[in-house]
Parts: C-alpha cells; structure tokens; sequence
C-alpha cells in the first residue's frame, strides 16, 4: 500500500511488473495494444514521475467473464491475482484472495454465477 500521496501517483501494480504476465494482464484490464504500450512506455520516459491522469484507465472485462476467467484451471497464482485485480478495480474494493471475492460475490452480487463450470470453446 501507498504511504504518502507521492507513493500512490507513482504506484504501478505488482501485477503489471511481471513481464511475462503483463499480456494476460492488459487482456483482463481492457487495455488496447496502443494504451499497453504507453502506460509502460510513460513511467519509463517520465523518470518514474507519471500522475495516474495521464495513464489510461483500465476497462475491465465484465465481472461474468472475469469469473469464468477465475474457474479456468490454468489461472493460478499470478494470473489469478491479475484477474482479482480487475475485480477489484470493477467493485472498488480490495480481496485478499480468491475465497474473500467469493464471499464478497455470493452477497452482494448473486446475479453472478460462480457455480457453473466455464463453457468450453466451440471446435471449428
């Protein structure tokens, strides 16, 4: 966590530090090749000085997709926490862990499914 205002503009997630989750990250954040590749290029350019206005803003996926994400059972470890993350982004709020996401969901969104296994793709 942030200590001062300083520290919390110059705040860059865990989770988009890991280059080789930085892909699956943007992909679960919304962002665009062109905005991925600026919000790594700004800090870089700025001297690690950036204000988070001119960063672009995630777009989450929808919380149902986000979901089926989580029940997939390659999204452990750091893809799940990027994923938890993006949760977080859409409810505002913090989750330790998957289970205090699960118990956040069942009360206060019960219109999302955590129950059914994930749809499988379509064979072409």
């Amino acid at each position: 966590m942030a200590n001062s205002l300083a520290d919390e503009c110059n705040y860059t997630p865990a989770w988009f530090t890991d280059r080789s989750l930085r892909p699956f990250s943007a992909l679960v954040c919304g962002f665009t090749r062109e905005q991925y590749d600026r919000r790594n290029a700004l800090p870089a350019l700025a001297g690690g000085v950036v204000s988070p206005d001119t960063l672009p803003k995630p777009k989450p996926l929808p919380p149902q997709v986000l979901v089926d994400l989580l029940k997939r059972p390659f999204v452990v470890r750091e893809r799940r926490r990027a994923v938890l993350n993006a949760l977080e982004f859409t409810y505002d709020r913090k989750f330790k862990d998957l289970w205090e996401f699960v118990t956040f969901a069942e009360k206060e969104h019960p219109e999302l499914d955590l129950l059914t296994p994930p749809k499988r793709p379509e064979k072409k």
